[in-house]
């Protein structure tokens, strides 16, 4: 870590305590900038958590009713809570998933909405304790909510990633995600013109349809042609490792509904599933390789004698 970004650090958690309004507010966004995704992100986490931020931030957000100092304080907490455990135990230890969760009922701020929510998320992601606390706060609804009828990307996004974190770590929360109509809700964000909505819609149905039960909704939802539809069609990296994790989770847990007739195996070898024919056209030229290797072998292959 550079030794200006350190020698920082200590003076922005002193003006969260002490500065006004508008240097409070400075001072999160400038804890928020300085995490930032590198080499050096998990130690300035730590350098933040140990000068006493994680408490300073959540004071301070308690304390304020400024839109602009929630946004910035729920910002930094986001950026604070990211993959670190230690810093994760931190903002929690300090009450911030209640206050994070009081704003994500409360507000009406887009900027604050995104932000609790992926800071939400983010504290849900490694600790089951940290996930209980958040699946407390009935915050299921209200991401649905959010997911539903906001008309932010960025709330869409972040809500979704709160709604998979908390599908993946907790049976009860996906239970209650289904149960809410969450399906439909993840189905039609599938089809979202913003890449991060559209990946955190898919991680969320990845997760979802690790249950035979509830992959057999999200199947009649229809997750199967969606999903489909963004593999054919997106250009995102991500987007498509998503896409193709749910389709195959939900292609070995909704054989059972009659979406399943939309995944189907590779006419020549059989051994490779394509969740439509488009999806087959689309990948055939990276598989014909494989695939005549593959029928070759099962040709030459004794056949099995018949008793």
């Amino acid at each position: 870590m550079a030794a200006s970004a350190a020698g920082d650090i200590p003076a922005l958690v002193q003006r969260l305590r002490s500065g006004s309004a508008a240097e409070q507010t400075a001072a999160a966004a400038a804890l928020a900038g300085l995490v930032k995704d590198g080499p050096d992100q998990t130690a300035r986490q730590n350098a933040i958590v140990a000068a006493g931020g994680a408490p300073a931030l959540v004071r301070l957000l308690r304390r304020s009713g400024r839109v602009t100092v929630q946004a910035a304080v729920c910002w930094a907490l986001q950026r604070l809570a990211y993959r670190n455990p230690n810093s994760q135990a931190a903002v929690a230890a300090a009450g911030g998933i209640a206050l994070l969760a009081r704003l994500l009922h409360a507000s009406s701020n887009d900027r604050v909405l995104g932000s609790a929510a992926e800071a939400l998320s983010n504290l849900a992601q490694h600790a089951t304790s940290n996930a209980d606390a958040v699946a407390a706060t009935n915050c299921v609804p209200r991401a649905l909510q959010l997911l539903r009828d906001s008309s932010d990307e960025e709330v869409h996004a972040s809500a979704a990633m709160l709604l998979g974190n908390l599908a993946g770590n907790l049976d009860v929360c996906a239970k209650e995600i289904v149960a809410c109509g969450g399906a439909a809700v993840l189905v039609a964000r599938l089809q979202s013109s913003h890449a991060a909505v559209q990946e955190a819609a898919a991680g969320t149905l990845t997760n979802l349809a690790l249950n035979r039960g509830w992959a057999v909704t999200l199947a009649d939802a229809g997750a199967i042609p969606a999903l489909a539809r963004l593999l054919c069609s997106s250009e995102d990296a991500a987007v498509l490792d998503a896409a193709a994790a749910a389709l195959g989770n939900l292609s070995d847990h909704a054989e059972s509904c009659t979406a399943s007739a939309h995944v189907r195996h590779c006419a020549g070898c059989g051994r490779v599933r394509y969740c439509s024919v488009a999806c087959g056209e689309a990948h055939w030229r990276a598989h014909r390789r494989d695939c005549k290797r593959w029928r070759a072998e099962a040709e030459a292959a004794p056949a099995t004698k018949q008793r």
